[in-house]
């Protein structure tokens, strides 16, 4: 079997399917409390390939006011590489003449200071996050 290294989790392709492995719970979940950790990294497991290698047909926000939040913590998508997707698709956005410039105005970019899974290590934020960008 090929190995696949992504970002930081260590993965093996399984025909369609990429396996993740035990590293790859203190990669998601590492700033989640012991009982949510326990609770969720059991279920990690097979994710379909066509997740990585399919290309986009449509970007939400193409057409769709969004929101970016940066997980600054985050062990699979280093905020460095989070700032490129989010500046990679403005500037898409740009060359395309597209009126709507995403991830702008006043809560375009957010920052939190938490890991992969902020909506599990910081609830409450992420539900006021949430709500606050219903409400723009």
């Amino acid at each position: 079997m090929e190995s696949l290294v992504l970002f930081y989790s260590d993965a093996e392709w399984q025909g369609p399917y990429i396996l993740l492995n035990e590293k790859a719970a203190d990669i998601f979940y590492h700033d989640v409390s012991e009982p949510l950790f326990l609770q969720y990294a059991c279920l990690l497991g097979k994710q379909p390939t066509a997740t990585f290698t399919t290309p986009v047909v449509h970007a939400g926000w193409r057409s769709v006011p969004s929101t970016y939040v940066y997980t600054v913590q985050d062990r699979q998508l280093p905020l460095a590489y989070q700032q490129f997707m989010v500046k990679r698709a403005q500037e898409v956005a740009g060359q395309d003449g597209n009126a709507l410039r995403p991830f702008e105005g006043e809560i375009g970019e957010l920052y939190v200071d938490s890991g992969h899974t902020p909506f599990l290590s910081m609830t409450e934020k992420m539900g006021d996050i949430l709500i606050r960008t219903a409400q723009v």
